[in-house]
């Protein structure tokens, strides 16, 4: 029989000294939590709220390797888009969602019957917790599951969706693509009565946070009614945007940056000094423009140390401009004003845009978001549903005297499963190739 085990693979399993301080350990391996302050801190673990935001930053477009920093192994692999980047590695793309997903399931499916909360408090935790398992779900989807085609996504295949905690359980079936994003969509409705507008804790769910998460996923589907409604669901309750237009402004600090909608991100990016932006990337930065200065460099790297992985302001914004473009009847003026609103924050000789031209204004919204988005790895979800449109470039590596080339219609955006879940699950489908 599959077990849930091989998928989360062993490190989900192992609890680190500081999370032993509020965990009851049974045996090697085994968590077990009774009291309900126990699962409030288990949504703080950096297991639930640490993303994996590098490698996808590697895969995308927008960085690339100093001639003199030459990536290896892993790195090498993940950079160049191999099938199997992981030969003796744990597999962390594939691994340290479903430990979020394996944490989170742990929330939902016990802290009801917790010890010493009120019933208010254990709703709230288990809506945390429904959030981050959709949220964690969405991201391999991104990975492993083909972009949302409204024509192919009842028959393309999609992703193991687990929704237990017990690691002996049946491994799902990868069932399709429709039903992975349905299953998304009802886990966050099911969150939002029992969720507080807004949570202290920028890495902890909230409405806003739901709302937020809602309009990406629907962006995805191309569903641009319910992105718009959800966007301005999330905006209504948070709208801050930071001004960093002035000469002498200062990168924001991750943790109090009021720009947070959904903060995932514990991770120290000591790749940045190896690496610059590429040449279309550098291309869309006016030298006004602070982002190049705060956030990235034509010539070495990222300038910070730490980004959100997960949901902000800006990104909610620009989110719902696109649907304000793609939907049936445009709204240009409603997009070009929130495109306007957040670059005038940004480039300190801003100038708005003007233009009755669909196309125009699509491509606007589209550089914009790169730009504010640059060391996300929301570029590379991004360029897996643009690609659908002619709107992703082709990507090519050099590596030593190697060339590697990713195109629009590659089927490398969508990675293959890892050799290690494969070898635990021989029967589930692998991507195409």
């Amino acid at each position: 029989m599959n077990k849930i085990i091989p998928i989360i693979l062993s490190s989900v399993l192992f609890i680190t000294s500081c999370e032993k301080k509020f965990l009851e350990v049974d045996q090697p391996g085994v968590v077990t939590v009774s009291a309900t302050p126990d699962y409030d801190q288990l949504l703080n673990a950096d297991d639930v709220n640490g993303y994996f935001g590098w490698p996808l930053i590697q895969l995308s477009d927008n960085f690339e390797y100093l001639p003199t920093r030459t990536p290896n192994g892993i790195t090498a692999r993940l950079y160049t888009w191999q099938d199997q980047p992981y030969v003796n590695e744990d597999p962390t793309l594939w691994s340290m969602p479903y430990k979020t997903v394996y944490y989170a399931n742990l929330v939902i499916n016990e802290v009801m019957d917790s010890r010493g909360g009120s019933q208010l408090e254990k709703e709230k935790l288990k809506a945390e917790g429904l959030l981050a398992r959709a949220y964690a779900h969405f991201c391999i989807a991104q990975l492993y599951a083909k972009p949302y085609d409204p024509a192919t996504a009842a028959s393309d295949p999609g992703i193991p969706y687990v929704t237990s905690a017990d690691m002996y359980a049946k491994t799902p079936s990868r069932s399709t693509v429709k039903d992975s994003y349905e299953k998304m969509i009802k886990d966050i409705r099911d969150a939002l009565p029992n969720l507080s507008d807004l949570h202290p804790v920028p890495y902890r769910g909230s409405k806003a946070a739901a709302y937020a998460s809602l309009a990406r996923i629907y962006l995805h589907m191309q569903d641009y009614d319910n992105t718009i409604e959800n966007a301005d669901a999330a905006l209504a309750l948070k709208s801050d945007l930071l001004d960093i237009s002035a000469a002498n402004a200062t990168a924001p600090d991750l943790l109090s940056n009021p720009e947070n909608l959904y903060l995932r991100s514990n991770y120290e990016l000591t790749h940045v000094l190896r690496t610059k932006l590429t040449a279309s990337a550098a291309a869309l930065f006016s030298t006004t423009d602070n982002r190049e200065r705060l956030l990235a460099s034509k010539t070495s790297g990222l300038r910070i140390r730490q980004t959100n992985f997960g949901i902000s302001v800006p990104e909610t914004m620009l989110t719902k401009a696109e649907a304000l473009v793609r939907k049936p009847s445009p709204d240009l003026n409603s997009a070009l004003g929130i495109i306007n609103s957040i670059n005038a924050k940004r480039d300190r000789n801003h100038v708005d845009l003007h233009s009755t031209d669909a196309a125009e204004v699509l491509n606007w919204v589209l550089n914009e978001r790169r730009r504010e988005l640059i060391a996300s790895p929301i570029r590379w979800f991004d360029s897996r549903r643009l690609a659908r449109e002619g709107k992703t470039p082709t990507v090519i590596r050099n590596l030593g005297t190697d060339i590697y080339t990713l195109t629009p219609d590659s089927k490398k955006y969508t990675l293959q499963i890892p050799q290690a879940v494969i070898n635990f699950n021989p029967d589930m489908p692998l991507n195409e190739r």
